[in-house]
């Protein structure tokens, strides 16, 4: 039986590379220091390098902070400190297909494949990553709340879009995470 005492639990999933681990990382840190207990999961590969980067205590955690692992699926490279390669299946980048206009994205108006992110820019419609992206966000609708590493300001259109389009209202931008993180996580944390 849960009492009113119990902590809420955040299980953060970033993909597996370094410009999303990062901030879901602050994420994970900011939601730590106001109570919840948190899960970071890694791929197997990431949770291996933080450990020869940063030694086996880097992943230790603290009472109420796990580090947990999944297979990512995927050969391991020659190089094991070596960025991991996710594979793309374009070479539009240099004929003029990232010109290409987009008028598909709910919120956002006057932008080109070249705007978008790497695993969005295809032309194929059944593109392995391109359905693999859009069955994760079909999942994010299933959750109660989406959080956006954004703030409205800068985003208030595509945010009012997504809530009006998906009748979806539990949005919250809560970004900048790197000035959230230097304003409230002790340095012996975020080092």
């Amino acid at each position: 039986m849960e009492t009113s005492t119990t902590k809420p639990h955040a299980v953060l999933v970033p993909w597996p590379a370094k410009g999303h681990v990062n901030p879901v990382m602050r994420l994970a840190e900011l939601l730590h220091l106001r109570g919840f207990h948190i899960t970071f999961v890694h791929t197997a590969f990431n949770y291996n390098r933080l450990i020869r980067s940063n030694g086996p205590d880097s992943v230790k955690g603290l009472p109420g902070f796990r580090f947990e692992t999944i297979p990512d699926g995927t050969p391991p490279p020659s190089n094991p400190d070596a960025t991991q390669d996710v594979p793309l299946y374009d070479n539009y980048l240099t004929d003029g297909t990232l010109d290409t206009p987009v008028d598909w994205v709910t919120g956002m108006g006057n932008i080109s494949l070249k705007d978008l992110p790497s695993f969005f820019r295809t032309t194929n419609p059944k593109d392995i990553m391109f359905h693999f992206m859009k069955a994760e966000v079909e999942d994010c609708l299933k959750a109660r709340a989406l959080i956006f590493n954004s703030f409205e300001e800068l985003e208030q259109e595509a945010l009012q879009a997504v809530v009006s389009k998906f009748n979806f209202p539990d949005i919250y931008s809560i970004g900048p995470l790197s000035l959230l993180e230097q304003k409230h996580v002790p340095k012996s944390l975020s080092e």
